[in-house]
């Protein structure tokens, strides 16, 4: 891989723990992108990286952020189960009056208009908080609250690109991209897998799985369309965690920084 080079970062929850051990294998190799492009998960862990921190501190602030009872607290909106008011104020600790356009690494933020499913990719050329538009790219539908920007309603960017290496602004160099969502993050269906005694596991469980797939078809035919420079495309074998296992973040984040092979870089 060329030292020039855009980093993407796929959305997946707490899969997406996995870009911290990416990112952490860059710092050890001196390699800072040229641009990032960050879909909801991938979007926080590209934002912080994109602010220019040493690698401690860097890997400090995952490691409490990994807590996710730190910034989850449940809200008592009809429109979502978790309110956004603790993770906004990590977001402000984090990243304070900083706008997209003052961010050291050029970054780009994958969202979703809640209106008419177009993909909106705030940039430098917006004049939008980076923790708002964080805060639009993982807001997922009923569990999150809708992110309201300029007059309109933004949620999680998985919907429209959960892979955003179409939106790289230089196609002309390598692009890193890391899907944490891929078809090795899900294990083959066992119908045996998906009976329980209560029948609302089972229900979810399938929700989740038909997420899951959705983003794998989605990604790869942006791949299939892919038209920039070389692309290496990375995906982390991570069967057997779920989008929701926060609470096995260092091993997930070692699966990322293993699977940063030294071919690679």
């Amino acid at each position: 891989m060329n030292k020039n080079f855009n980093l993407v970062l796929s959305g997946g929850g707490a899969l997406g723990y996995a870009h911290v051990g990416v990112v952490e294998k860059l710092y050890e190799n001196s390699l800072i992108p040229k641009e990032i492009i960050g879909t909801s998960m991938g979007s926080i862990v590209g934002a912080i990286f994109a602010l220019k921190l040493s690698k401690s501190e860097f890997i400090r602030m995952f490691n409490e952020f990994s807590n996710m009872f730190k910034w989850l607290s449940i809200s008592f909106s009809n429109s979502s189960a978790i309110d956004n008011k603790k993770i906004y104020k990590i977001f402000d600790m984090v990243f304070a009056d900083k706008k997209i356009k003052d961010m050291p690494i050029d970054i780009k933020i994958i969202s979703t208009n809640f209106d008419n499913a177009e993909i909106r990719v705030f940039d430098k050329n917006d004049d939008i908080y980076i923790k708002d538009a964080i805060l639009s790219s993982m807001s997922i539908p009923g569990l999150f609250q809708q992110i309201e920007l300029e007059n309109k309603f933004y949620v999680d960017g998985f919907i429209g690109a959960n892979l955003p290496i179409n939106y790289v602004s230089d196609n002309s160099i390598d692009t890193l991209a890391i899907d944490v969502m891929s078809i090795k993050s899900i294990k083959p269906f066992k119908k045996s897998e998906y009976k329980f005694f209560g029948h609302t596991k089972a229900i979810i469980k399938s929700l989740n799985r038909t997420i899951r797939l959705m983003a794998i078809s989605q990604t790869k035919e942006a791949i299939k369309n892919y038209k920039g420079g070389n692309l290496i495309l990375i995906q982390p074998n991570l069967q057997g965690f779920r989008t929701a296992s926060f609470h096995k973040y260092k091993r997930i984040k070692n699966i990322g920084y293993l699977s940063v092979s030294d071919k690679v870089i």
